[in-house]
């Protein structure tokens, strides 16, 4: 498993939430089991990304198609514009 090369500002971080469980492979892949909020430090490629996991602390690479982007914005824009417009 990898160090954390650096901290990322809690206002800035990418959450991430596992789809799937995931029994790393190789040395330095981060360990998931579904519904784990992870932190996405760097989208190394389209199939492999590096992060953290909120639960365990643990930093690795996990497979991006394990994972889905937690939205930080309570409604959508267009549902709140169409709420209050249509």
């Amino acid at each position: 498993m990898e160090s954390e090369p650096y901290q990322i500002p809690e206002t800035e971080q990418k959450l991430l939430r596992s789809l799937f469980d995931y029994k790393p492979v190789k040395v330095g892949e981060l360990p998931l089991s579904r519904n784990e909020v992870v932190i996405l430090y760097e989208k190394t490629n389209n199939e492999w990304w590096k992060g953290k996991s909120k639960t365990s602390g643990k930093f690795g690479f996990f497979p991006a198609m394990y994972v889905a982007e937690i939205s930080t914005e309570p409604f959508p824009t267009a549902l709140v514009f169409c709420l209050f417009v249509c």
